[in-house]
């Protein structure tokens, strides 16, 4: 197990204290563009979908459990994240997020799907042949990937919302 953390790369230690510093910064209360607020889970949709492709090959199969775990992810898990405490003001055209440590815990395990993914087929090779294996880690890395989304959506829908009070409201109720 030792040879495990020995011969992995610096590099991805360091990628994985930079994902966490981002989670973290997750945790506070903030003001975000809609830009901002979606760059985060589209990076990580991205980098799980890139994984998807390049270490479990291009299949059909992989990619569609991948697109459809995510959708259904994000579905699912837009029901149940609550923006209730979040709001929109559409003076400034920004978001005022509370902090979550939900986001820190998908980006994780995103990352580590992915890791755990690289050294079973390096250790394993045939690995990317085995049906089982390439179906659910598409599907896990998509599940994550969705419910990052899909509080991102549920925040971006504070726009549609008529009663929206201003952030600088929202922030005068909580002193």
């Amino acid at each position: 197990m030792a040879q495990l953390f020995t011969h992995t790369p610096t590099w991805v230690w360091l990628l994985l204290a930079g994902l966490c510093f981002i989670g973290y910064l997750q945790t506070k209360t903030r003001q975000v563009s809609p830009m901002r607020l979606m760059l985060l889970p589209l990076a990580m949709m991205i980098w799980s979908l890139f994984t998807t492709y390049q270490q479990l090959g291009y299949q059909l199969n992989t990619l569609l459990v991948w697109g459809l775990s995510s959708a259904f992810s994000c579905y699912v898990f837009g029901k149940s994240f609550s923006t209730k405490q979040s709001s929109y003001d559409p003076q400034s055209g920004q978001f005022m997020v509370i902090g979550s440590w939900m986001p820190l815990i998908l980006i994780l395990g995103i990352f580590f799907t992915k890791y755990l993914m690289s050294v079973s087929l390096v250790m394993r090779p045939q690995l990317q042949e085995n049906l089982g294996f390439t179906l659910s880690l598409s599907a896990l890395l998509g599940a994550f990937s969705g419910a990052l989304l899909a509080r991102a959506v549920g925040i971006l829908r504070l726009r549609q919302r008529p009663s929206a009070a201003p952030i600088s409201a929202h922030i005068a109720l909580a002193d």
